[in-house]
């Protein structure tokens, strides 16, 4: 049994080290002037590495030169892939033009297409999408609208509306109002899945974690009294790294704070890094807090960079980032219920700290350096994967 526990808790801390890739998203952008639809789409380049090997046309990755040199094949599947109707008409769109947007999330490409209408669009639509799941059942899109004549829009204002993934394929979408129940769930799930998938956050918790059940003690560490009131600890110390990384998120993506992405991945490394030497060496026990919150202010800029990049107008930001937060602090908890009662059983046991707590933080520290060695230095390749 203590051996599966310590497996169960070496696997956790290493299982993030095998997702290679992020999950694929793209981004729809609709505008609709009377007679007039307009889609942008975004895609990443990494996405249509996938697509065009998938079709033959390439192999793995490419670049915005292959993404050109397939343009006539790339315009026929968009206008393939994209539809939307109504109960009276289907409305065909061609490629328009393409360019290329440079972003914290990674490289896309851009595709504009237009269709023309017969009649007036009426209110509500059908809206079809179907590219890129053939190549990587993962992918998901995220359709706004930029621009609608049935509402108060000024052009340029992005609404959030609809997502869609391998088992969503479809959606109606009522171009007078903006869907804000299934915006806040979207980016509930969104925010959940961020800090499950980010392997930094998820070390830096687990450190915490395994931290939580011991106290310090003489300069070193011995279990605590109960499990209750170490439970709630935890809760309230997580919960104010949450509310850090809210502030800084919220002023981050509506354009208060700006810093470096290097120095903000740079100080999040160093961070895990000191709590993996904190368990090592104990310097900070009771006001641990304090520095939960101080990293917690860098580790929401880390964050921002996933809603920064839409371009959201600040009017259309309160369901999204109030969704992500709370799927956050969701995911948070998820990690707690998870990693805590474990960690508490096993501090009971005498080799806790020899054998459980130092192993675990010396691979969290010596993960948080190689980072912190690969920001710093812009160098890459000292990860696995």
């Amino acid at each position: 049994m203590t051996v599966r526990a310590v497996s169960f808790l070496a696997l956790l801390l290493l299982a993030p080290l095998t997702h290679a890739h992020s999950v694929g998203e793209s981004y729809l952008f609709l505008s609709v002037d009377d007679r007039v639809l307009e889609i942008e789409i975004q895609i990443r380049l990494e996405e249509l590495g996938r697509v065009l090997t998938h079709a033959g046309l390439a192999e793995g990755e490419v670049d915005s030169d292959e993404v050109d040199a397939s343009i006539e094949w790339l315009s026929a599947y968009l206008a393939r892939g994209v539809s939307i109707s109504t109960a009276a008409e289907t409305y065909t769109f061609s490629y328009r033009e393409h360019d290329y947007l440079d972003t914290a999330a990674g490289r896309f490409a851009q595709f504009v297409l237009t269709a023309q209408a017969a009649q007036p669009v009426p209110e509500v639509v059908q809206i079809d999408y179907g590219l890129v799941f053939e190549a990587d059942p993962n992918h998901k899109a995220l359709m706004l609208v930029r621009f609608s004549d049935k509402t108060n829009l000024t052009n340029f204002t992005e609404e959030v509306a609809l997502h869609f993934d391998a088992q969503n394929h479809a959606g109606r979408m009522d171009l007078t109002e903006a869907l804000h129940l299934e915006v806040l769930g979207y980016f509930i799930g969104k925010g959940a899945e961020h800090i499950l998938e980010g392997i930094d956050h998820v070390l830096f918790l687990v450190a915490l974690l395994l931290l939580a059940v011991v106290r310090r003690q003489d300069r070193s560490w011995t279990p605590v009294a109960s499990f209750k009131p170490s439970f709630i600890n935890i809760v309230k110390v997580v919960t104010l790294f949450t509310l850090a990384h809210t502030v800084t998120l919220s002023l981050a993506v509506l354009g208060f704070i700006e810093l470096p992405s290097r120095l903000i991945e740079i100080i999040i490394a160093a961070s895990v890094a000191f709590v993996a030497v904190n368990a090592l060496y104990p310097m900070v026990s009771e006001r641990i807090w304090f520095l939960v919150f101080g990293f917690g202010l860098f580790h929401g800029l880390g964050f921002a960079s996933n809603l920064s990049f839409l371009g959201l107008a600040k009017g259309s930001l309160l369901y999204p980032l109030a969704g992500f937060n709370i799927g956050v602090e969701l995911g948070q908890l998820a990690i707690i219920c998870a990693v805590f009662p474990i960690a508490y059983w096993l501090s009971r046991k005498r080799y806790y700290v020899p054998g459980v707590l130092k192993p675990a933080a010396t691979i969290v520290g010596a993960i948080a350096l190689l980072w912190l060695t690969e920001r710093t230095f812009d160098v890459s390749g000292l990860m696995p994967g």
